[in-house]
């Protein structure tokens, strides 16, 4: 499947912004792709697949920093990957955005050594990007129905380009309408986002979701940080848990985690 054609400085605009967080997020996706942001790598050929197990999987994500909580880590990239590819993560995802969440899309490839699954973390809106990702060793796509609902974006479209490259795709929702939509779309997993991106509040009993959830796999994702808490989410139903902030704070505890979820 070629990628589908697209001119985002003719077809897209930047939009005033609101209090609204999507907004900010839309428009440095439409700078980021219009300044030529999303460059290609050298991917090699091997695809990690995420699967499910009886016991709940753990991935972990590289973020050094949130609009919410500012600076996360000051600690050295490649010390954060020795960590992640020394421990039983079943993924592992990876921020591309630059100026949010300073990320970079050369981590994906730096990751690539961990031999894990990588999602490429990202406000993904354009093929241009998944591309992008792709070639730089992602092996999954986030889509976020949030957003991509508010800014008319084809998810389809999406969804089925990230697949002509053999790659997973996330739907990542906040309520109850967004699910039922992603439902139907045909992605790999739905992603159960505690945190409105909207106003980046947090809400854990978002969680509760996962009960209107059939024939996918769930994560769980933001604000996740301690053992007790991954249980309950395997409790209720999760195969998947996406730890952040808590384990780049606080990278030991993975040991301690892997003694249980491993």
């Amino acid at each position: 499947m070629e990628m589908p054609t697209e001119n985002f400085l003719n077809s897209r605009r930047r939009l005033a912004v609101p209090e609204n967080m999507l907004y900010k997020f839309y428009n440095n996706a439409i700078s980021l792709i219009n300044r030529d942001y999303y460059t290609q790598g050298e991917r090699k050929k091997e695809v990690f697949k995420l699967k499910a197990t009886e016991t709940i999987g753990i991935i972990g994500e590289l973020k050094f920093s949130s609009p919410s909580n500012g600076q996360i880590s000051s600690k050295n990239v490649n010390e954060i990957r020795d960590i992640y590819c020394k421990h039983g993560l079943r993924a592992i995802s990876v921020l591309t955005e630059p100026n949010f969440f300073s990320g970079n899309l050369e981590y994906l490839g730096l990751f690539r050594e961990c031999k894990k699954p990588l999602l490429m973390k990202d406000f993904i809106i354009s093929s241009k990007q998944i591309t992008s990702g792709y070639s730089w060793g992602a092996d999954i796509i986030l889509v976020i129905i949030k957003l991509t609902r508010m800014f008319d974006i084809d998810e389809t479209e999406l969804i089925n380009y990230a697949h002509s490259l053999d790659l997973q795709v996330i739907l990542e929702v906040n309520n109850i309408e967004e699910l039922n939509y992603a439902l139907k779309l045909g992605g790999d997993f739905i992603g159960i986002n505690s945190r409105d991106l909207s106003t980046l509040k947090i809400d854990k009993s978002k969680f509760d979701l996962i009960k209107y959830v059939k024939d996918f796999d769930s994560i769980a994702m933001s604000s996740i940080e301690s053992v007790d808490e991954i249980k309950k989410l395997e409790d209720m139903g999760f195969k998947f848990a996406l730890v952040g902030t808590y384990f780049m704070k606080n990278p030991e505890v993975i040991e301690e985690i892997e003694k249980f979820y491993g």
